[in-house]
């Protein structure tokens, strides 16, 4: 039970703190002359122009949470114009009532769990929450940690275009701003194609003395993909990382280096062949293992680029104990590959005929000689 508390209790905190600031929660009715505004808007809304239509609309989201009350009232209209169209407005009032709220958390509220939580929560709003780019910007130096952190990914969220300098300067930041930097990393990668101005400060960041921030820079590079000069060979460069994880991140991004197979799928064959157990001794250590499939999975990502790859695959496939799926990543690169891998189909068929591995690849195979065999237009 205490961790159920535990777990909830910052939610509930983040819930009654928006009530405090919410306007949505107003003891005094509004004036007599909003509410005769309100009602016109409403009337409005089931006009015959289209244009006033829209423009009612737009007026009552602007009113607030004050035309709740009568937006609710509307819904129940015989006209279905206006009902359909005030269910509509509800929920939008609502949500900008909750974003302004949650503002006023971040900016003013003096408990950072609840600044934390409410940075969190104008992330998850995205772009209708552009509104808090300024106070996320001045969250970025909050003294709480996970405010920052939270505040780092949110600006991604909410206005990318915008997020995207300051992204880089964290990137680009002093000593100790390493956990920092690993989530404006992160939020770049997020963003994906548009931050490639970011690419070269993800490439220094390749050169980290924190892994962590070499992890997300490769992951980042990866997803946002682009032909920068020095990209592909800092992520090559990153395949012989100290580190596992730094280089399961940098064979992913490698593979989505799509445009750049010449400098590529001759690292992953070499990077395979280095890998690759003795023939008859499939022992991998699981850490092996993995980084093994991942090169297989990024190879297989170049498609028809990936033809000179065929032997390197056919070898995996005659490795006669099982791999952890390297079988499986094998089959479907060759899949990939497509026309370009005919030298795999004596093998292909034996596999699919069930002549070897008991028929546990028959089904991949054939598919893969589907792929293989398919006439080209």
């Amino acid at each position: 039970m205490q961790s159920l508390i535990a777990l909830f209790l910052p939610c509930v905190l983040l819930s009654s703190a928006l009530l405090a600031h919410c306007p949505a929660v107003a003891a005094e009715p509004p004036p007599p002359e909003f509410q005769k505004h309100v009602a016109n808007l409403i009337r409005q809304l089931g006009a015959d122009k289209f244009q006033d239509r829209e423009a009612a609309a737009r007026d009552l989201e602007a009113a607030g949470p004050a035309a709740l009350d009568q937006l609710r009232q509307a819904t129940k209209s015989t006209d279905l114009e206006i009902a359909r169209r005030a269910a509509d407005i509800i929920p939008i009032v609502e949500r900008n009532a909750e974003i302004a709220a949650l503002i006023q958390i971040v900016a003013k509220d003096p408990e950072s769990s609840k600044r934390w939580r409410a940075a969190e929560q104008l992330g998850y709003h995205g772009k209708h929450a552009a509104a808090a780019f300024p106070v996320l910007l001045e969250a970025v130096k909050d003294e709480y940690p996970l405010v920052r952190y939270a505040a780092v990914m949110a600006l991604a969220r909410v206005d990318a275009s915008r997020a995207i300098p300051k992204l880089i300067d964290i990137v680009k930041g002093p000593l100790g701003y390493d956990v920092l930097a690993c989530r404006a990393a992160v939020a770049l990668g997020e963003i994906g194609s548009p931050a490639v101005a970011a690419v070269p400060a993800l490439v220094e960041a390749l050169g980290s003395k924190e892994k962590v921030v070499r992890r997300e820079a490769a992951h980042a590079l990866g997803l946002i993909g682009g032909d920068h000069p020095k990209q592909v060979s800092a992520l090559l460069k990153a395949l012989d990382d100290a580190e596992l994880e730094v280089r399961l991140r940098a064979v992913e991004a490698v593979g989505r280096m799509k445009r750049q197979p010449a400098d590529c799928v001759p690292a992953l064959i070499e990077l395979l062949k280095k890998q690759k157990p003795p023939q008859g001794n499939a022992v991998l250590q699981p850490e092996q293992a993995e980084y093994f499939r991942a090169a297989l999975q990024a190879l297989g990502q170049f498609g028809s680029d990936a033809k000179d790859g065929v032997p390197t695959l056919l070898e995996v496939l005659r490795i006669k104990n099982y791999i952890n799926g390297a079988h499986l990543d094998a089959i479907a690169a060759l899949e990939r590959i497509g026309p370009g891998a005919k030298e795999a189909v004596p093998l292909l068929q034996d596999l699919a005929a069930g002549r070897l591995y008991d028929g546990v690849y028959a089904e991949k195979a054939e598919r893969a000689l589907q792929a293989i065999l398919k006439p080209q237009q």
